[in-house]
């Protein structure tokens, strides 16, 4: 018993002679703050948008056809050719209208010549009447001939000139300028009535063609402004709707809208698929916090930004963000109005590094 206290007294005084011959030390942090851009959190009314799908289509194009039968003589274009308004295009054999035409020609002859008989005994009729050696039945039965003649020769003059109007169906040409950018017939073959022939776009002006669900067509109007996002040229454009269709009985309950797109960049085709995204009026978020893209950094699946604290430290802050629009994140939860975060930095940052913010 006494040992074990004697061994008990010895380390009591060993640990308080060991405790009195270390001086107090105050330890400092000496790192250098950290040079940081920083920006305050603003809460601001943000739309939601509406996403359609549309295709690029030329503003102005026409399809050329014919009111006449005939086989195609001449085609003096091929598919992506450029044209001009009123080039002739393909000839159609009139060798059928130039024998109408003669036929014509013989029949106004046949009453040219009837009509300058029936004038000659109008002459003499009405002169012997003027004599009293004809009666008035003489003088009206002649008049009756001379106005049926001149009818005859009137008719047949119509005819000629409705022949020569179909000339225009065998001598097809562009009704405007820019490319054939289909063509449906070779030399040779049958040309119908109404058939499509070739078909001419204009590279002058291009339009968004797209259908607009029932429960979105309300937020559209005319003279709207769309972004519209065209993948194969990786171009945002802007469009102006022009066109507004105001029934769905011929389209399963979407809309016909057209837009006019305001730039023509290099490339731009017709038929390209393109994305459009409308402000959606209706859903208002008065809330909504944004932050840039470089202020995000990313652990796994997990996204973090640094707010700066009272002290002028980096403190990680974990949040939730939603889309990405234009290279500025929307903030779910996480971080509040008012609150500072940094958006750059001159070095590596880590969760509480002195800061100086710029």
């Amino acid at each position: 018993m006494k040992n074990i206290f004697y061994a008990f007294a010895m380390g009591s005084l060993t640990f308080m002679i060991s405790c009195g011959s270390h001086e107090s030390k105050v330890y400092t942090d000496d790192t250098p703050a950290v040079d940081v851009n920083t920006s305050v959190a603003n809460s601001k009314a943000q739309s939601d948008y509406i996403e359609l799908n549309g295709k690029i289509e030329s503003a102005e194009s026409a399809v050329v056809s014919t009111r006449m039968m005939g086989f195609i003589e001449k085609i003096n274009v091929k598919l992506g050719d450029a044209v001009r308004r009123g080039q002739l295009l393909i000839k159609i054999n009139s060798l059928e209208l130039k024998a109408k035409e003669a036929q014509i020609n013989a029949t106004i002859l046949e009453a040219e010549s009837a009509l300058a008989n029936v004038q000659k005994n109008y002459d003499r009729i009405s002169s012997l009447y003027q004599s009293e050696s004809a009666t008035k039945k003489e003088l009206d039965d002649i008049s009756a001939q001379l106005k049926m003649a001149q009818a005859r020769l009137q008719g047949a003059k119509e005819m000629k000139n409705e022949i020569r109007s179909q000339y225009t169906y065998t001598d097809i040409k562009s009704p405007i300028n820019g490319l054939v950018t289909k063509k449906n017939v070779n030399e040779g073959d049958m040309a119908n009535p109404g058939q499509l022939l070739l078909e001419i776009e204009s590279q002058k002006a291009y339009q968004v063609v797209c259908y607009v669900p029932e429960s979105t067509i309300s937020q559209v109007s005319e003279g709207d402004t769309m972004n519209v996002s065209v993948g194969a040229l990786g171009e945002n454009l802007k469009a102006v709707v022009s066109e507004l269709s105001y029934s769905a009985k011929h389209t399963s309950g979407t809309y016909l809208v057209k837009m006019l797109i305001l730039e023509n960049p290099e490339g731009l085709r017709a038929g390209m698929y393109a994305t459009i995204l409308h402000e959606d009026s209706s859903n208002v978020d008065n809330n909504t916090i944004s932050i840039p893209e470089s202020a995000v950094f990313e652990r796994g699946e997990l996204k973090g930004i640094y707010v700066v604290s009272d002290d002028n430290k980096a403190l990680l802050r974990w949040i939730r963000l939603g889309e990405i629009d234009n290279g500025m994140y929307k903030v779910i939860s996480g971080l509040d109005a008012g609150e500072k975060f940094i958006t750059q930095a001159d070095a590596r940052l880590y969760n509480g590094a002195p800061v100086n913010a710029q």
